[in-house]
């Protein structure tokens, strides 16, 4: 059995889009309330993302911690002032990767391991915790404004026109 599958079978990771994985491992009973309804104080989950696998540009309403587990790094693409900036996280700390990231609440960003990692295993930590709804897409027509000269970048990191919704939970089973 692959090293990838040996992960996902023993941490219970479940699909998430295409080819990667998701497992919320915590999320806290307390709750905390906002103007758009309830939230746990957090949750925290691991995610498994594959080599050639790219979660695409999004933000949330939260801040959301990333930290590196296991695998190679993985890049973290920001639109930052109408530029892309990058952040790689990984083990290695004296070639500039970081251990662990927090990306700010609406903050739009996108995810993909570097290159020549096989897959990279991260946790994430999102406070107030992660529901559905505050999970924004970033789809082409929005994101191109925001960073109008980096088109390319935009095209390969957008959402497609629509987006399926954690489709393997069954309580986020529905369509934008």
């Amino acid at each position: 059995m692959l090293e990838m599958e040996r992960i996902v079978q023993k941490l219970g990771l479940q699909p998430l889009w295409d080819h990667d994985y998701i497992k919320e491992d915590y999320c806290s009973d307390v709750t905390i309330p906002m103007r758009n309804g309830i939230r746990p104080l957090f949750n925290w989950a691991y995610y498994l993302i594959p080599e050639g696998t790219i979660f695409p540009l999004h933000k949330l309403l939260s801040d959301e911690s990333w930290q590196y587990c296991l695998g190679g790094p993985i890049d973290l693409f920001f639109i930052e002032n109408g530029d892309i900036k990058t952040v790689r996280i990984g083990p290695n700390i004296f070639e500039e990767e970081q251990l662990f990231y927090v990306v700010k609440r609406n903050t739009w960003f996108a995810a993909t391991p570097a290159q020549g990692s096989k897959y990279t295993l991260i946790t994430h930590c999102v406070s107030p915790g992660w529901v559905p709804e505050d999970d924004i897409a970033g789809f082409y027509e929005e994101m191109i404004k925001l960073a109008p000269k980096h088109p390319d970048f935009v095209k390969k990191f957008s959402w497609p026109e629509k987006r399926k919704i954690y489709t393997a939970h069954d309580s986020y089973k529905k369509e934008e």
